[in-house]
């Protein structure tokens, strides 16, 4: 059964994680301001949800073959990633280098995102996405209700261990204190996104939406605002590579976990047709957004726009031209849809 809600939280990610690459240009300008480091984060917010919306039905999924399930899965998810790094190699050394100054790199080089910074640096996401699908016949056969108590102290011990490095890195910044524990036991030496992947598994067998009153809703929005505004804070204090790209941090885990059950239970019923619509393109829109974003190469886009639209203010400019993105990635998916081949490298 289709959740809408599910698909209303990965585009809301998607959207999150288009606002942090526009973010990126402004950034650059005033590395200490509260704002963009707060959109920048944003980004990671939605990332995790994504992650956390994919283990909500991946992790309870019904299938009887588990391992064929997860394979095809994965190789198709391959397949889009050799096209979409090509097409991006492509893109950056022969449209984007003939009218800016791009830093041309040889296609080995390219593919390996953690050193190479492109166009094609979001694709990351892919990559980490294999590595949970080969796992996945691993632990879907945990997810079962009568191992509720066994989950909960496995996700909640991994959940600690993983905080464990950021606890290192506090008291290094905060008392000068050398780290004391080998990297071979902390989280950011595993798999990325596993801990929110689980926690989506989690909620789906066991959280059961509903409506929730007032006073808890109110409740939650303030954790979630209170938790993620301490994380910019001490980001704002110890600079954006404290967090960035640590996903299973607590302040971030808090307030997306927060708004995920908020968002789980609100009421979609009036959108399903566009959440419909919009849902079956949002790994497509994710693929396709660095076309118009150009998060590395695109400093150009904004010099040129936005002294002609200062009377948005500089979070209003990133969260418009976001928007404005999303649309054009929407329409070109459709349009890519129309090719059978082509729909397939953008909805897996």
């Amino acid at each position: 059964m289709r959740i809408y809600s599910i698909d209303f939280i990965k585009i809301l990610s998607i959207y999150l994680v288009i606002v942090s690459h526009v973010t990126l240009y402004f950034l650059l300008q005033s590395p200490e301001d509260f704002g963009a480091l707060a959109a920048r984060q944003l980004g990671q917010f939605g990332v995790v949800m994504f992650y956390m919306a994919s283990g909500y039905f991946l992790l309870n999924n019904r299938h009887s073959d588990q391992f064929s399930y997860a394979y095809n899965k994965a190789k198709n998810v391959g397949i889009a990633l050799i096209f979409w790094l090509s097409f991006y190699y492509v893109y950056d050394n022969f449209f984007i280098a003939s009218f800016t100054e791009v830093e041309h790199h040889d296609f080995l080089a390219f593919i390996n995102l953690d050193t190479c910074m492109s166009d094609a640096s979001h694709l990351w996401f892919l990559f980490s996405i294999i590595n949970l699908y080969f796992l996945l016949p691993l632990l879907r056969f945990a997810f079962v209700k009568t191992q509720q108590k066994m989950l909960t102290n496995v996700i909640a011990a991994l959940f600690v261990i993983a905080n464990v490095s950021l606890v290192e890195k506090v008291l290094n910044a905060a008392l000068g204190i050398a780290d004391v524990i080998h990297p071979a036991l902390l989280m950011s030496s595993q798999i990325t996104g596993l801990l929110s992947f689980l926690l989506g598994g989690y909620l789906g067998l066991f959280f059961q939406p509903r409506h929730l009153s007032g006073r808890l809703t109110g409740g939650m929005l303030l954790l979630a605002i209170a938790s993620f505004t301490l994380l910019v804070v001490l980001t704002q204090r110890w600079g954006i590579d404290f967090f960035y790209g640590k996903t299973y941090n607590l302040f971030l885990q808090v307030s997306a976990v927060s708004v995920f059950v908020l968002l789980l239970c609100s009421r979609v019923g009036r959108l399903e047709k566009m959440i419909s619509h919009v849902g079956s393109k949002t790994l497509g829109i994710y693929l396709v957004h660095n076309i118009f974003i150009m998060e590395i190469n695109g400093g150009w886009i904004h010099h040129t726009l936005y002294p002609k639209f200062r009377f948005l203010s500089a979070y209003g400019y990133i969260f418009c031209y976001s928007l404005l993105a999303f649309i054009a990635s929407y329409l070109l998916c459709c349009l890519l849809s129309q090719s059978r081949w082509l729909n397939k490298l953008i909805s897996l």
